[in-house]
């Protein structure tokens, strides 16, 4: 899933050695719209 997440460019992978950390890229449009997305399907707004 972070594959797909990474090449659609919805989450940014720094590597530390053997350790990777993911970001969710809420600056990015298209990740900002996916997240208020879920927020509405899960009924939180």
């Amino acid at each position: 899933h972070l594959a797909y997440l990474k090449s659609n460019n919805l989450v940014q992978e720094k590597i530390f050695g053997r350790i990777k950390i993911y970001r969710y890229k809420f600056e990015n449009i298209r990740a900002k719209s996916l997240s208020k997305f879920i927020e509405i399907w899960e009924g939180e707004l």
